[in-house]
């Protein structure tokens, strides 16, 4: 029997007057200092007040007086739960329900606790006694689909969401799980009716995104951005469906439309790091380097740690190094690394002032240093150098050797190579460049005609082809203040007239071929280069590919090996031709090649095929550096 004062204690309680309810609490205790219900009716005001620690002592002052409270026994457990004392509340919760087996709430509260603890056979038990108790009870047919999908009970599972969906429409959560364990099962019509269900009840700014994700992996691409850019002119302020719409627009290789709908997004929420850093990605796409730039500053304001889980967690994980800077800082890895063959993939931008603290860095199995332009990321690479120094972990491209990849560096290194022509290369310093070059041609290194180029540059930025001396001097007048690559130029056009340029990827010493263009102009780029016969390029190209042992020799396949073994790579790009007397002729080697498979796949059918070999390569070749160091490990 309850204290004198109790009933009315506990009707402030229910009105919501809970101040007036402790101080009326206060003076039931005076008098009556073990009285239960009001022990127990303080800790579920101190729980009201999001004192959890101060709820449970109370609940436990409660049981000391009357240890049968099946009420304080069962609210103690939702306590333990919430400390993370997930094992003693499952023990709670039972003791409870021995005396108090009707509690539907309390029987579905015993299933979460269980499903923490990945025992979902006894949640699923506790899920579907508190369902038969009360089909109304707060989540329970939703708990008990998910505890049923954990356990591969897809069908049951179904059946659960749907009876929650139709006991409480309101709820938002039943129809993302009913649609995500119907994708599990292949049954993408499930998951269409699921999400339609959805958006007849909320409408398309809560489930407009999500429906479109599934209506594109049904095939439905049109269909899907029209609901996406209904469900932006609807909620113009929703950040996930303007982040949801550029990633299709980005698939149909739809950039500027991609990289407007993601400014959208972090527009509305700044604090995407993520967005942030494809905006990066998307603005170099489209010209837009200043706003990459931009774009990647802010994120790394947020977080140095990008981090993308794959599919199976127990797969090893890969840390990736990258410097901050525009696309010729670091080598792409999107492509190259498939997030799913990973358990986790974490991309850490390095400071050029140092390395951070050891807790920044998250265990991996295996570090990639995709850190690549030496011209312009040294403070990066020195960097890189000390974070992988303190890991002790399997490497690729270990930062000294990528620092050693100037064109100057690697015309030196290969200068012997059998089978190889190396032009030579200078790096002309910042001052005195004019007499640098007098030099170097006084002593016969270098002479015209040659190649002028900016440090730090590719794809043609800056270059010159200058015939003499005379010519030169502007070019030179106009890189003060800047380093200058000099590179002795050869004519490598072949019989037909034409320059052809081969891109080759070496991984783990094995040369694959990647792409190749055919041009009437020497400075050769694969996008923009000047022929009169498309056709005849691809299938060229398409040779090169399909063939590559019969369009370059052994000799010359064993000179990329040899490329590997002196430059201590892993991985990197080369990109040369075969001189007119069938050596190979090198134009460059660059650590940060671009790599995809992102070419029309009508036209390039064949590059979908084959260049996927180099990104299996790469795989192979970091999983087999880590079963190395765990065999090396166990003896």
């Amino acid at each position: 029997m309850a204290a004198p004062g109790f009933d009315e204690a506990s009707k402030l309680y229910l009105t919501g007057q809970f101040y007036t309810c402790l101080e009326a609490c206060e003076r039931i205790l005076a008098e009556h200092p073990q009285d239960p219900s009001t022990l127990h009716l303080v800790g579920m005001l101190c729980y009201r007040g999001g004192d959890v620690r101060a709820a449970s002592a109370w609940f436990r002052r409660c049981l000391e007086t009357d240890p049968n409270n099946a009420e304080a026994l069962i609210d103690l457990a939702l306590m333990l739960k919430k400390e993370g004392q997930t094992e003693e509340a499952v023990e709670m919760y039972k003791r409870g329900l021995e005396l108090d087996p009707k509690n539907a709430q309390a029987h579905c509260n015993l299933g979460v606790a269980l499903r923490e603890l990945n025992r979902n056979e006894e949640a699923v038990a506790s899920f579907k006694t508190a369902v038969a108790l009360n089909p109304f009870v707060v989540g329970g047919f939703n708990a008990l689909g998910q505890a049923e999908a954990e356990l591969d009970h897809f069908d049951e599972a179904v059946d659960a969401f749907r009876k929650s969906i139709a006991i409480a429409p309101e709820a938002k959560q039943p129809y993302h799980n009913l649609a995500d364990v119907a994708r599990r099962m292949g049954r993408l019509d499930i998951a269409l009716e699921s999400l339609r269900w959805g958006v007849g009840v909320h409408g398309n700014k809560v489930m407009g995104a999500s429906l479109a994700l599934v209506m594109e992996e049904d095939g439905d691409v049109d269909g899907a951005v029209k609901l996406l850019e209904r469900t932006v002119t609807e909620d113009p302020q929703n950040a996930d469906a303007w982040e949801t719409l550029a990633n299709m627009h980005f698939k149909q290789h739809r950039f500027a439309e991609a990289l407007d709908a993601l400014c959208k997004c972090v527009a509305i929420d700044p604090a995407r790091a993520e967005v942030h850093m494809r905006i990066h990605t998307m603005a170099q796409i489209v010209g837009q380097r200043d706003l990459a730039l931009e774009h990647q500053r802010k994120a790394l304001e947020v977080t140095r740690l990008f981090t993308e889980r794959g599919a199976d967690g127990l797969r090893p994980h890969l840390l990736i190094l990258k410097a901050a800077g525009d696309w010729q800082a670091n080598l792409p890895t999107d492509f190259i690394i498939r997030r799913d063959d990973w358990g986790a993939v974490y991309h850490y931008f390095v400071s050029p002032d140092g390395p951070p603290p050891p807790e920044d860095i998250p265990f991996s199995d295996a570090v990639f240093n995709a850190v690549a332009e030496p011209d312009l990321t040294r403070g990066e690479l020195a960097t890189s150098h000390k974070i992988i120094d303190s890991l002790h972990l399997p490497t690729l491209n270990f930062p000294d050797r990528v620092a050693k990849t100037g064109r100057a560096d690697v015309a030196a290194a290969l200068a012997d190579v059998p089978h190889m022509q190396i032009p030579a290369s200078l790096r002309l310093p910042t001052s005195g460049a004019a007499a640098a070059l007098d030099a170097a041609l006084a002593e016969g290194r270098i002479g015209f005609p040659m190649i002028l180029r900016p440090t730090g540059t590719h794809a043609g930025q800056g270059v010159h082809l200058v015939e003499d001396r005379a010519a030169a001097t502007p070019v030179l007048e106009a890189s003060a203040g800047g380093e200058v690559y000099a590179t002795q130029y050869v004519d490598y056009r072949n019989e037909d007239g034409l320059f052809r340029k081969y891109r080759v990827i070496v991984v783990d010493g094995t040369p694959y071929p990647f792409h190749m263009a055919v041009s009437k102009r020497w400075l050769v780029h694969y996008y923009n280069a000047v022929n009169d016969d498309a056709a005849a390029m691809d299938r060229e190209e398409e040779h090169f590919l399909a063939e590559f042992e019969n369009v370059f020799s052994p000799s010359l396949r064993e000179a990329f090996a040899e490329m590997a073994r002196r430059l201590g790579l892993d991985f990197f790009g080369v990109d040369c031709s075969i001189a007119p007397d069938g050596r190979l002729l090198l134009f460059e080697v660059d650590v940060g090649v671009i790599v995809h498979v992102m070419d029309d796949p009508v036209r390039h059918a064949y590059k979908h095929k084959y260049v996927p070999r180099i990104f299996e390569a790469v795989r192979k070749m970091i999983e087999n550096r880590i079963s190395a160091q765990m065999a090396l490990a166990a003896h």
